[in-house]
């Protein structure tokens, strides 16, 4: 639609919209910046000229660089600056303590020669002496070691030992040992000995336990020599001879379920 001749063309930019008596320009306060009156180097545009009469504004843009922002720096002429030192590397302690059971230590010295025991004056203990001292409870232990398991102490689950096939950073421990003393041989009869004495609801508790945590337990019955035998088996053939005279037994205990043991007819 072409305009009519001798009326005024109507406004359709930005510049001839702001040169109305209604518009933005004409009220008090910043004249707003649109998108078009921008130049690529996106400086502000100032009104230079303008006329009432006029279809256009004339505008022209200013060189305008804006301030640069500078990084305020606190400074005392009392307090000089400290000088920055490299960090020095710290030396890190080990305190990590490796510690072995008196049973590992035992079989350590007499069946690999890999460890030697001293006591607080740094003198070695014959091995010997070691076993006077351990027999109490290593011999369970070697007897498992020998055989290629791997012993460990069970009082988190209530029994003397745990038994892995090739270690706790391997694998988990499928048997709880619970040792049973015995004093079989007749010489035990003029010699005093305590029995411990165990009762049902104690087996049954422990039983109950290692079956919640997938273990079986099994109990090792370890018929001692009195000390006459242990003493002359010594003398004869050394540690080796009197290991030789403890004889271990292993029992294994089960649940007893009605309905999985029942006899099938």
């Amino acid at each position: 639609m072409e305009p009519v001749i001798g009326q005024p063309r109507p406004p359709v930019g930005p510049a001839e919209l702001l040169a109305l008596p209604n518009s933005l320009a004409s009220a008090t306060g910043p004249k707003p910046i649109f998108p078009s009156d921008l130049f690529a180097t996106h400086a502000p545009l100032t009104p230079s000229k303008r006329s009432a009469g006029d279809d256009e504004v004339l505008v022209e843009a200013k060189d305008y660089q804006p301030p640069k922002r500078q990084k305020s720096v606190r400074f005392s002429p009392e307090v000089e600056p400290e000088e920055t030192t490299p960090a020095q590397p710290t030396e890190i302690i080990n305190r990590e303590i490796f510690q072995l059971s008196r049973e590992e230590a035992f079989f350590l010295q007499f069946s690999l020669g890999a460890l030697k025991v001293v006591d607080r004056g740094g003198v070695p203990i014959p091995t010997q002496r070691l076993l006077d001292l351990f027999r109490a409870s290593s011999r369970v232990y070697h007897h498992f070691r020998s055989l290629g398991w791997v012993p460990r102490h069970g009082i988190k689950f209530g029994v003397d030992w745990l038994l892995y096939q090739r270690g706790p950073a391997f694998d988990h421990s499928e048997f709880g040992i619970v040792v049973m003393p015995a004093y079989t041989n007749k010489l035990w009869d003029e010699h005093e000995h305590q029995t411990p004495k165990r009762s049902w609801s104690w087996l049954m508790g422990v039983n109950r336990v290692l079956s919640h945590v997938l273990k079986s337990l099994v109990l090792v019955y370890v018929d001692i020599p009195p000390p006459p035998v242990f003493d002359e088996a010594m003398k004869q053939g050394g540690i080796a001879a009197a290991l030789k005279n403890y004889k271990v037994r292993e029992v294994m205990v089960r649940r007893f379920s009605v309905n999985r043991n029942r006899e099938s007819k």
